[in-house]
């Protein structure tokens, strides 16, 4: 296995140098970009938690809660928002996510390696009037969002950036995918997953790429929660044992294949 397709995005220059150092061609399709949600969108979020408070402040990714501190530093009001984290109680999403609470020294109270963990470790609280900060990604989840509102939460959604579809990359990587130009497609987040294949089936290719990734060309997932997303959508998945993309790398390295 030499020819790979990469999704990333973010760090996409970086990850594909890593593949490339150790033998890989890398064909990049960053097939979900990011768009950063404008400060006058996102400014009143910090202005309730510093004026209102906060009991509970829910992090699901490592790039939204950078993206607070900066709004916040920008505001002149981080090290009041930083008392008020410090205060109240933290659930986190991820290692990513943890990783910026503890640099911030901030208590990890709640943690889960996806949202349906994090929800379920949840459970256990009482959210009645309680004011409640969540940050997503992506777009709007209302599931999780109800979860806390059905327990009578004060809920303020930061959404700091939103995901959009790349039709040009959708375009390159579907056909490197029934075309046999590659023989592995790296999805190094679970919602890149979603978006191919809502896209095939727009384009009425689905049944033709879910069959091609089953059986001729490995899909690789950077770690457990998007290998598990692919095998919910019907697809087989292989993963690193841990999910870094230095150990995803090595392994690969290796030709270890087994499914996950």
């Amino acid at each position: 296995m030499k020819k790979l397709a990469l999704c990333a995005y973010r760090n996409a220059e970086r990850i594909k140098n890593l593949f490339e150092r150790e033998g890989f061609s890398v064909l990049s399709t960053p097939i979900v970009a990011t768009v950063e949600a404008s400060a006058d969108t996102l400014s009143p979020s910090v202005l309730k938690a510093v004026h209102e408070g906060i009991d509970w402040a829910i992090f699901t990714t490592g790039m939204g809660m950078e993206m607070l501190g900066k709004i916040a530093k920008g505001l002149g009001l981080w090290e009041k928002l930083l008392n008020k984290l410090k205060d109240a109680c933290v659930a986190v999403r991820g290692y990513k996510a943890k990783n910026v609470v503890v640099r911030w020294n901030v208590r990890v109270d709640v943690e889960g390696e996806s949202v349906e963990e994090l929800m379920e470790q949840l459970n256990r609280y009482e959210f009645g009037g309680r004011k409640v900060l969540l940050q997503l990604y992506g777009s709007r989840n209302f599931y999780l969002e109800n979860f806390f509102l059905h327990r009578g939460a004060v809920l303020d959604v930061f959404l700091p950036y939103l995901y959009t579809e790349n039709e040009q990359a959708m375009e390159k990587l579907i056909r490197a995918i029934l075309e046999g130009e590659i023989d592995a497609v790296v999805f190094t987040s679970a919602y890149q997953v979603d978006y191919l294949l809502d896209y095939s089936r727009k384009v009425g290719s689905y049944e033709a790429v879910a069959c091609s990734l089953n059986t001729k060309v490995m899909p690789i997932a950077m770690g457990k929660v998007t290998a598990k997303h692919l095998r919910k959508a019907g697809l087989r998945a292989w993963a690193p044992t841990t999910g870094r993309i230095g150990a995803l790398v090595k392994e690969l390295k290796k030709h270890r294949f087994e499914e996950v």
